[in-house]
């Protein structure tokens, strides 16, 4: 393949104009075929927007070709390489595949069916584990109906939500794909292709910024589950994992040693236990069951946001530490306005409609002095054409995120402005708003003690938006946030947000160091976006969830959670991840850590029962 990199094509570039493009580059018509790598949109000079791309030429002698276009090597944006595929470590033959069926023990379970557990789950299946998913929420056509349910009318599902259900709470968000790292071993490149395969559209393979749309998403979503049974694998709902107990001796098992014939595994065995969970849409029932299972491998993807998990994990003794992470509001702006200051104010008169709606990415560190250190604070799932929606996944809490369908025409656009927030802020005696009663917090505060204190610090703001919000998404104009007055009326913007709010102080649900450090940076970025401090500008709380405020700790090279082989912890919730694309990669880490874990006891358990039928 030869690749050609920096082609400046026009915003309405066409496949005729490409292809023009290389020829004149490679001086010559004999082209078999074009893929485009990469492509990126050069803004930064409104009167000269353009595309900017690279390509992979396919020619019958690509190195003749090379060679008299680029021999000495001079043109550095001219280069031979070879295309590089994915391929899985470990792939089982049919007769070991049909093997499993008699060995469900060795067939590995997945707890969540989020962007990590589903890429798992694919990964697997493709191989030939049989992998088993446990999903606490609904599929993705029920569970669209009970988020809608709760936007309508409020009455939330604790384990069917914008947090919980089938693709996690990537389902329910603007679907962006691009992540601020290297992809130096290809994992993003193959999500990417994943989603491309099951249906999202080719161009999230080479878009600079790719995004696949919530209602994309959901269809992407079916597509993988399917294939995931059609393979022999199987998904199951509304059940969610309440205890793991560990290293369950194998030969104390009569049932299992009876399947194997004997043959003594050097593997452990969990013991799971799943509430099966009962479903209404319009009233909740905590009507549920229990049910068992062994196996010896777990991945545990469940999300960021199952709080109930990590207590549970923490008391069977994984080990876990605080991470930062962040935390803020959401505001929304006319999408025209920041398509104008993006593009210029004639961009319409010069492009017409060729260029997508605007996006942009803010960074500001506030100032440092004795009383308090210099903090991050930027923006974060900004969501152009989009919209807020409430994302609350416990009761009596509000938590807001940006959502936004594969064509991103809403009016308004929005971006979470959060706050870096470190585990030294996680301490009680933290600077929070005076009249948020910290006894009310007794209940959980043993729970959530130490390693989980990041988790309590989310409750007490969420529960403050909630009652600041009466009970709704807290709102408050800008101007009125930062003059610290309630405001009574919109302004010029009316608000995107699916989901029912009110107006309310959001100075009582934020702590004081996050208020400072908002106002200090939407200065600074009102510079550089005019009118990004507007006094009209739409604010809403809390976005707390950015990323999981724990890490659980897991093997450098086995990726297996500390003293516990065969479970390994991954994506977004276990603290290795930021994102669906980063996630889903870590989801494939997952399946290979899984297959190696189980490969050479699985053949050795096959040989045995093979050798045991003819005896």
């Amino acid at each position: 393949m030869i690749h050609i990199r920096n082609i400046k094509l026009n915003t309405d570039y066409n496949e005729k104009d490409l292809r023009e493009a290389v020829e004149s580059i490679l001086k010559t018509k004999d082209i078999d075929s074009i893929k485009i790598l990469k492509e990126s949109l050069d803004s930064r000079h409104h009167d000269k927007i353009h595309y900017n791309l690279a390509v992979g030429v396919f020619v019958g002698d690509e190195e003749a070709l090379y060679k008299r276009v680029n021999g000495k090597g001079y043109n550095k944006n001219i280069m031979l390489t070879k295309e590089e595929f994915y391929t899985f470590p470990h792939i089982l033959n049919t007769d070991v595949r049909d093997f499993l069926s008699d060995v469900p023990e060795y067939r590995p379970v997945i707890i969540g069916s989020g962007p990590a557990g589903y890429n798992a789950a694919i990964k697997l299946a493709r191989a030939g584990f049989k992998p088993i998913v446990y999903e606490r929420g609904l599929p993705v056509e029920e569970r669209t109906l009970s988020v809608d349910t709760f936007w309508e009318k409020g009455n939330l599902d604790k384990n069917s939500n914008v947090c919980f259900g089938e693709g996690g709470a990537g389902t329910f968000s603007d679907g962006k794909l691009n992540t601020g790292n290297k992809d130096k071993s290809g994992y993003f490149k193959e999500v990417l292709d994943t989603f491309s395969h099951y249906g999202a559209d080719n161009a999230i393979t080479y878009k600079a910024k790719p995004h696949i749309g919530t209602d994309v998403l959901r269809e992407v979503l079916r597509n993988m589950r399917e294939d995931i049974v059609r393979l022999g694998g199987e998904v199951h709902f509304g059940c969610k994992l309440v205890d793991i107990e560990p290293e369950i001796d194998y030969q104390k098992d009569p049932d299992l040693g009876g399947k194997i014939f004997g043959f003594e595994t050097e593997l452990p065995l969990y013991e799971l236990t799943f509430e099966k969970v009962s479903y209404n849409l319009d009233e909740i029932s905590d009507e549920s069951e229990m049910f068992k299972i062994k196996t010896h491998s777990v991945i545990i993807a469940t999300g960021h946001s199952a709080r109930d998990t990590l207590i549970m994990l923490k008391s069977k003794g994984v080990a876990m530490e605080p991470k930062p992470f962040a935390m803020g509001v959401r505001v929304e702006h006319k999408a025209e306005m920041i398509n104008e200051a993006m593009y210029g104010k004639d961009y319409k008169q010069r492009y017409g409609d060729t260029l997508p709606t605007a996006d942009y990415k803010l960074v500001y560190h506030t100032d440092q002095d004795e009383d308090k250190p210099s903090r991050n604070v930027f923006s974060f799932c900004m969501c152009p054409g989009g919209y807020v929606v409430n994302s609350s996944s416990e009761p009596d809490t509000v938590v807001i995120n940006g959502m936004s369908y594969s064509g991103r025409s809403g009016t308004n656009s929005n971006s979470a402005i959060v706050v870096s927030i470190n585990p030294e802020d996680f301490l009680f005696d933290q600077d929070i708003p005076d009249d948020l009663d910290d006894n009310k917090y007794d209940d959980v505060r043993p729970i959530y003690d130490k390693e989980l204190r990041g988790c309590l610090m989310q409750m007490r703001i969420e529960r403050a938006a909630y009652e600041a919000g009466n009970h709704f998404i807290p709102l408050q104009l800008y101007g009125d946030f930062k003059e610290g007055r309630m405001s009574e009326h919109l302004g010029s913007i009316e608000p995107a947000i699916k989901g029912r709010w009110n107006f309310a102080d959001l100075r009582q649900v934020l702590p004081h160091f996050m208020v400072d450090a908002i106002l200090e940076a939407m200065e600074d970025f009102g510079r550089k976006i005019e009118g990004f401090d507007g006094d009209d500008v739409v604010v809403t709380a809390v976005e707390s969830r950015t990323s999981s405020p724990v890490r659980l700790l897991r093997d450098r090279d086995t990726m297996m959670a500390e003293g516990f082989p065969g479970i390994v912890p991954t994506g977004e919730g276990a603290g290795y991840a930021g994102g669906i694309t980063s996630a889903a990669a870590d989801g494939i880490k997952a399946a290979e850590a899984i297959s190696e874990f189980l490969i050479n006891d699985l053949i050795e358990c096959y040989k045995a029962y093979e050798t045991a039928k003819y005896l």
